[in-house]
């Protein structure tokens, strides 16, 4: 469930308490993996990761950068921990998902390639990943949140972080949309996720209008983490000893799945991406909800 600002809240208190509250979500997926299932609680807990980093980012300038560079490489620190164990399950999923979506799901090399990941994952799963260490390092870090010194936090403060956050996710857009490239499609869905996680964080204290542009920026979000996602698959199929004609013919389909996904993520890109910086900051200025009760 997404953590909003409350009526009546500071602004500055709220954030620490989203923070605190994510935190302590991060801790207790770690905590009680086993009855939640690994892979599920490694992926909720690298979502609350990433959800503490777009808070961080939103509010950097009142933080101060020292403030800032700790905490987001202590989190940074936490997510690398966690990505052997994510990436094997997401290759795992990414795969079966691509034969539902072909009718020859059955074939040699996709056969081959399974057993590739299924023998990858296992033995990710089973390399220790120092839970106690990064249990230490997360409860510090929910310790410091709440001293963060943002208690003169106020809405226009709020406003310059989602602007700045709405210029990089920009001008990754441009950049991505002009190279096509692995690496600027990747940060352009990184921004784009910063952007989502903090227009839903604002989104009680605005108009529906707010929610709405959230949702598209999940939408974006999504085609972006499933082309990434399909972009590792590529790459684990090249290194995985299959016979050369299969390695191609399994690429020849990711391929194809990834145009779809990027024509679709440029064709919403477009819009939401169409207006300069100040123009949607005052856009989201004017859906602020004046009964919201921020203060």
């Amino acid at each position: 469930m997404a953590l909003h600002l409350k009526d009546g809240e500071k602004l500055g208190s709220g954030i620490r308490r989203i923070a605190k509250k994510e935190i302590g979500a991060i801790i207790e997926h770690l905590a009680g993996r086993r009855l939640e299932g690994e892979g599920r609680a490694l992926h909720e807990a690298r979502k609350n990761l990433k959800k503490v980093r777009a808070t961080l980012r939103l509010v950097r300038e009142q933080l101060g950068e020292q403030v800032y560079q700790r905490e987001n490489r202590d989190f940074r620190d936490v997510a690398r921990a966690l990505s052997p164990r994510r990436d094997a399950e997401v290759l795992v999923k990414t795969l079966a998902k691509l034969r539902r979506s072909q009718k020859r799901a059955a074939s040699p090399g996709l056969n081959k390639l399974d057993q590739v990941l299924l023998g990858r994952h296992q033995q990710a799963f089973k390399t220790a990943d120092a839970q106690d260490e990064l249990e230490v390092a997360l409860l510090a870090a929910r310790h410091r949140a709440k001293h963060w010194p943002i208690k003169k936090l106020d809405w226009s403060d709020l406003l310059d972080g989602l602007e700045g956050s709405y210029r990089r996710a920009r001008k990754a857009f441009r950049t991505a949309g002009e190279t096509r490239t692995d690496e600027n499609l990747h940060e352009w869905r990184k921004r784009v996720k910063d952007l989502w996680y903090q227009l839903r964080l604002l989104e009680s204290a605005c108009s529906e209008a707010v929610g709405q542009l959230a949702k598209e920026m999940k939408c974006l979000s999504e085609y972006l983490g499933d082309d990434h996602d399909l972009m590792m698959l590529n790459a684990a199929a090249q290194c995985a000893g299959l016979a050369a004609k299969e390695t191609q013919v399994i690429s020849d389909w990711i391929q194809a799945r990834r145009r779809k996904l990027q024509a679709n993520a440029f064709e919403l890109g477009q819009k939401l991406f169409d207006e300069k910086p100040p123009r949607f900051t005052r856009r989201i200025e004017g859906c602020r909800n004046p009964d919201a009760g921020l203060v």
